[in-house]
């Protein structure tokens, strides 16, 4: 019935912080938060890219005038800005008193070599390409998107509505979505009135939905909105929260485990100032003002210390105990009573409920769905290395020895 034109501007988004780099490494990357640091260590070490600690926007002016050089060379004077673009940072707890991260120099990730010793693997060029891509990108010219919107109506006056884009001018798109941009180059020619056929018609169920569980990126996207933790301590505390056994993984989501529940449940009911958001987001604040000599040191710790104890020792002398058991369907072999899972602190394992009575123990495998060993049809089990590095094994070791680091060498 008619269609509806207009040419909107995309601009490019800030350089990486920290926060940002860690949710965009594992989108793009699928590297973890831990990973993300600890390639970012070694490219810093050799010199490759600034500090990866920091929650600025702020870019160096000797690096902006390098990029207009290096995007005029490459890309053309069309491309390039007439002057430098700057970021602000909204959040009230940065301190941004390093630059965003940035490559040093100003070459790709195909130039990179080894240097002092530490090699360069193909993941540290998978993070560097998507760091150097994004500062660049924030001195280019931002892209001109030309979005038409198509209403057709049916013969029994239904209106439908529906929408194309085209890339008119690519801008910084060349530089970091050149998919994007090579579908989305052609224009559609359609006139008001022309009539259309239906050559399909389809229908689905939608329902509304529960909002997803928590994964890496998203974790430290809301710690950071809601003032919990520093770009230095994101990895840790995700980290830590899996090797205490509190959550697991399931295809990239946490789930909390039986361990994890009661545990929370039983230290905020007991402790609800220290699990309120607003106490650690407060404290995050008078530990900056005691960083700046504002605040007196002794006194933020009389404040939180003091109330702290009393409630301690009330705590401690009410005799209750966390119980924690996870029943299962399985028998001790030996005495025939049920066997539960139980934690260590080398993560769960199968006791005889029967104990100390009977001692018997036994590993806690965690089966892979779907996946069978390729040498014995066994099933596949997670497992985890000395250095707590996850790989996947048989289930039927040692008679069957097939390992593999990746879920994808599993059919």
């Amino acid at each position: 019935s008619k269609t509806e034109s207009e040419v909107i501007k995309r601009y490019p988004p800030p350089p990486y912080t920290t926060s940002l780099l860690q949710q965009d490494a594992f989108y793009k990357c699928g590297f973890s938060s831990k990973m993300v640091m600890r390639l970012a260590q070694d490219l810093y070490e050799q010199g490759i890219i600034t500090y990866h600690r920091t929650d600025s926007f702020n870019l160096s002016t000797q690096f902006v005038f390098r990029a207009k050089d290096y995007i005029v060379e490459k890309y053309g004077a069309n491309y390039a800005l007439e002057k430098p673009r700057g970021f602000r940072n909204k959040s009230r707890m940065a301190q941004e008193a390093h630059e965003a991260i940035r490559p040093t120099k100003l070459v790709d990730e195909s130039s990179l070599n080894t240097a002092k010793g530490k090699k360069i693997t193909i993941n540290h060029k998978r993070l560097y390409k998507i760091i150097f891509e994004r500062a660049v990108a924030t001195q280019m010219k931002e892209a001109e998107i030309k979005v038409v919107k198509i209403y057709v109506k049916s013969s029994k006056d239904y209106l439908f509505e529906t929408s194309s884009q085209q890339v008119m001018f690519d801008g910084f798109l060349k530089l970091t979505h050149k998919e994007f941009v090579a579908q989305n180059n052609r224009s559609i020619d359609i006139k008001e009135g022309a009539p259309i056929t239906l050559t399909s018609l389809e229908s689905k169920d939608q329902g509304t939905a529960p909002p997803p569980r928590y994964n890496e990126a998203s974790l430290i996207r809301i710690m950071e909105e809601k003032g919990i933790g520093r770009p230095s301590t994101y990895a840790p505390i995700i980290s830590l929260i899996q090797d205490k056994g509190y959550v697991e993984k399931e295809s990239r989501y946490f789930i909390p485990t039986k361990l994890g529940e009661p545990i929370s449940d039983y230290l905020s009911a007991n402790f609800p100032v220290l699990f309120e958001l607003a106490f650690t987001a407060h404290m995050e604040e008078e530990l900056d003002e005691i960083a700046a000599g504002a605040k007196p040191l002794t006194s933020v710790l009389h404040e939180v210390y003091d109330p702290f104890k009393k409630q301690l020792d009330v705590i401690m002398n009410d005799g209750k105990v966390v119980t924690i058991n996870e029943d299962t369907n399985e028998k001790c072999p030996k005495c025939e009573k049920p066997l539960i899972i139980r934690f260590s602190k080398f993560g769960k394992f199968y006791a005889c409920s029967g104990y100390p009575g009977c001692k018997f123990t036994k590993s806690f495998l965690h089966v892979v769905s779907g996946k069978k060993c390729p040498k014995c049809q066994g099933d596949v089990v997670v497992k985890y290395s000395k250095n707590r590095k996850r790989f996947y094994g048989c289930s039927n070791y040692p008679k069957c020895d097939f390992s593999s680091w990746t879920i994808k060498d599993v059919k």
